[in-house]
């Protein structure tokens, strides 16, 4: 007996699979929990349209009626019940003669809820190597293919369903969709911010500005705007890898100090894999960087990034990086820099998140007092609050410490470093898809040497756009 399932579309419009793959379709089916002491379970079996209840059966009761179960796991198929359909594939696997087709379907859409695509793609193939012509498996296996980010063959399968004659027009429909969708993952994508800057101790000035005969600058003032601009293209390979090309720049103007101007340009090129859940990418890169309208440094670099979905509510990630610095007019902080940085996001549900991090870095330089090895860690919430009120609020914590005896000072420089960010925003008022943000910008520097013990708040709008 060949499942309806396999030759009709209902389980494609009934659990909307377009760009939800990771939830789990409404439980239709009313099923008693099995009882594993008794290794019995009772099923609440829907009857014919003239019947007006329903009957409970022991899974042997419903083993011995092979049509009435087919019919049952058929049901739940067209329904979405993924969760039913795992419960009664082992049963529907005893009976006489199942129909090894539907079984791989079962077992299929049971992986996919699960977030296992690749199991799922292996059945949804080894389905269509036998019948080529089952459309709407077809189009499971390109879903399944999109999301695990396996963009050429999802393309391919894509194209094929399309091919159809029969293709009805609401499923040509979400096959557009999910083709736009892949066109715009091979598109450049561009990201940028500027925000308007005023920092009464641009020069940061200690609290303390003499000591043993030393005096320090006077603070600075300094009146400007920050900014930055990302872009970036993932080209996709075969099996879920993918070539990635980005640019990043960020900086600072002020148009009325333009000493501390500064701008870093980073461009880099590698290779990576994504998967539904996990993505990792290995990036060979070149910053430059420039101050005061000259030239600063230059530093080639390596960086490997890794990110995994743990389930909807959590996303970890993690990046290590190494690099060799050289600068062109200060050569004695010529060396090697290093980080290493680990992320945790919780989001319990859509209107709050919390973020958490622990970073070590480090640099070497040809003298040991610039040498430091620093860690710290971040804390962050964001909630989206009643009448389109945002905030994010991220606290920082370090402890930086340097190698060698510093000037002025008969042993090694440490700094603690507390730093606070928060932003407030309106998510209703915004033009040209950007909301500007009031931000408060928070930083204090206790160090042991005089001249680096200082704190400094500012506060000023941003505003972001990603397109």
């Amino acid at each position: 007996m060949k499942s309806r399932i396999l030759t009709t579309f209902s389980l494609l419009l009934a659990t909307n699979t377009a760009f939800s793959a990771d939830v789990l379709p409404e439980k239709n089916f009313d099923i008693a929990t099995p009882d594993l002491q008794k290794k019995q379970a009772e099923t609440a079996v829907p009857q014919t349209a003239e019947q007006s209840k329903t009957v409970n059966m022991t899974a042997e009761e419903l083993i011995a009626q092979p049509e009435l179960l087919t019919r049952v796991l058929d049901s739940q198929l067209m329904l979405g019940n993924a969760e039913n359909v795992a419960f009664l594939l082992p049963m529907y696997k005893k009976i006489n003669n199942p129909d090894p087709l539907l079984i791989l379907y079962s077992e299929a859409v049971v992986a996919e809820s699960r977030g296992d695509m690749k199991t799922a793609i292996r059945y949804y193939r080894e389905i269509l190597s036998q019948n080529p012509d089952l459309t709407p498996t077809r189009f499971r296996l390109a879903a399944a293919l999109f999301a695990d980010n396996q963009d050429e063959a999802a393309d391919d399968q894509f194209q094929k369903v399309l091919a159809d004659p029969n293709l009805p027009p609401e499923v040509s429909a979400l096959t557009q969709q999910y083709k736009e969708a892949l066109q715009k993952r091979q598109a450049w994508s561009f990201s940028g911010y500027i925000q308007y800057l005023q920092d009464g101790n641009i020069n940061n000035a200690p609290k303390e500005r003499e000591y043993q005969g030393w005096e320090t600058a006077k603070p600075e003032k300094a009146h400007g705007v920050g900014y930055g601009v990302s872009v970036g293209k993932d080209t996709p390979l075969p099996k879920g890898h993918f070539w990635r090309i980005a640019a990043d720049a960020d900086g600072e103007f002020y148009w009325d100090n333009h000493k501390y101007d500064e701008l870093t340009v980073r461009v880099s090129t590698g290779g990576g894999h994504k998967s539904l859940k996990s993505e990792i990418a290995v990036l060979p890169f070149f910053e430059k960087k420039w101050y005061g309208g000259k030239t600063y440094a230059h530093t080639p670099g390596l960086r490997v990034s890794a990110k995994h979905n743990l389930n909807a509510n959590w996303q970890v990630s993690a990046a290590v990086e190494a690099s060799r610095k050289k600068q062109k007019q200060y050569q004695y902080l010529n060396g090697n820099s290093y980080l290493t940085s680990l992320t945790a996001i919780y989001m319990p549900n859509p209107q709050r998140y919390f973020v958490g991090g622990v970073d070590y870095s480090g640099e070497t330089a040809e003298d040991d007092s610039d040498a430091y090895n620093r860690l710290g860690g971040r804390l962050g919430w964001g909630e989206e609050w009643g009448k389109g009120v945002s905030t994010f609020i991220l606290l920082g914590a370090a402890h930086r410490k340097y190698k060698a005896d510093a000037f002025l000072l008969d042993e090694p420089r440490r700094n603690k470093e507390y730093t606070v960010n928060a932003s407030v925003w309106l998510r209703n008022v915004h033009f040209y898809g950007i909301t500007p943000r009031l931000t408060f910008r928070y930083q204090r520097f206790d160090s042991n040497h005089f001249a680096y013990d200082y704190q400094k708040a500012k506060a000023f709008i941003e505003l972001n756009k990603t397109f």
